[in-house]
């Protein structure tokens, strides 16, 4: 099945061109993020510092990588493509590229996922620490960073000849040019692409259902704690708000290209313009994610404010009932 629509996205130059501008916004953006949570995050959530440090640096790594040191071309439903970025430039295999880009993504839902499961022990236990829980952090970090690099690893364990497999994908493939095939630095990753999309959707759904349990526990948690004070109960829903949104704003974005890339495969669909989206989307969604923590979390959102010179809705709309106090107060007293 062939398309064309999106088709000014097909062509290498325009994709290129549009993720170096993404990369000059990426760096800007990503920098401003990670200047606000060193330096803006107030006393209160000093514990959260160090996973929401981590959680952006992830993030901004997927966002660099594949905007500008890989820059991958997808040909779908071939389950192949090259590479553009500096990257191939400097002669790394194309073949270590994709590896690495296929664990960057699981590597950013781990990430939100040992964020979550930080802050259901803070939750539950404050700043309290041991030498049981460190080895126990350690060992569950290590267990999430080793299941998203080891899940492609099936797939690099089944690679089928190259140049069989462009032979063959060539001649069932009649959508995609030939002389795609004939890119010095073209790499197959399979002939039916069964093995990625069981790879890909098991490792995912596995990441996803953890996610959602550690949200129930964290939630069931919020209950428990009602009888504390009003105040701090307020503090704590707040929180698990703006938490819920950020985490959800970067899964919902990854959500779109993989299911585009699992659909194409399954279904023989080809649009090279909606392959180069993919990746666009791909290689956005940490700039949304920061631009989402920024503006959900009041800190980072006044200090931003500030830095701008504008005031937010709630503040001018406290100064100006202030002021209405004090004429008030000076009009009884003329009166």
């Amino acid at each position: 099945m062939c398309s064309t629509s999106l088709d000014f996205l097909a062509s290498d130059e325009v994709y290129s061109k549009i993720l170096h501008t993404l990369t000059m916004i990426e760096v800007v953006t990503h920098s401003l993020g990670a200047y606000i949570i060193i330096s803006k995050t107030p006393k209160k959530l000093e514990s959260v510092k160090t996973c929401m440090l981590l959680l952006h640096f992830v993030g901004a790594f997927v966002d660099v990588y594949f905007s500008i040191l890989t820059m991958p071309v997808l040909h779908l439903p071939v389950c192949g493509g090259h590479p553009l970025g500096v990257l191939a430039l400097l002669g790394v295999p194309t073949s270590l590229q994709t590896y690495v880009g296929i664990s960057a993504i699981g590597g950013v839902i781990a990430t939100i996922l040992i964020f979550l499961d930080d802050r259901r022990y803070r939750l539950i236990h404050g700043h309290k620490t041991s030498t049981t829980r460190k080895w126990h952090r350690l060992l569950y970090v290590t267990a999430q960073y080793f299941l998203t690099a080891a899940f492609p690893a099936p797939i690099f364990l089944n690679l089928p000849d190259q140049e069989y497999g462009k032979l063959m994908s060539r001649n069932i493939n009649t959508c995609i040019a030939s002389d795609v095939f004939n890119h010095p630095n073209f790499f197959l990753l399979g002939l039916t692409g069964k093995y990625i999309v069981i790879c890909i959707v098991s490792a995912l759904s596995l990441l996803h259902f953890q996610i959602l349990l550690q949200i129930g526990l964290i939630f069931r948690q919020l209950l428990k704690n009602r009888p504390v004070s009003r105040n701090k109960n307020r503090l704590q829903n707040q929180y698990f708000v703006a938490m819920s949104i950020q985490l959800v704003i970067p899964i919902v974005i990854l959500a779109f290209p993989v299911v585009h890339i699992v659909l194409s495969i399954y279904l023989g669909y080809h649009n090279q313009g909606a392959n180069n989206l993919a990746f666009i989307i791909i290689s956005l969604h940490g700039v949304l994610s920061t631009i989402t923590m920024l503006m959900v979390h009041r800190p980072y959102r006044k200090s931003i404010f500030e830095m701008l010179h504008v005031e937010s809705y709630h503040t001018a709309e406290s100064r100006e009932r202030h002021i209405w106090r004090l004429q008030s107060r000076r009009s009884l007293h003329q009166f």
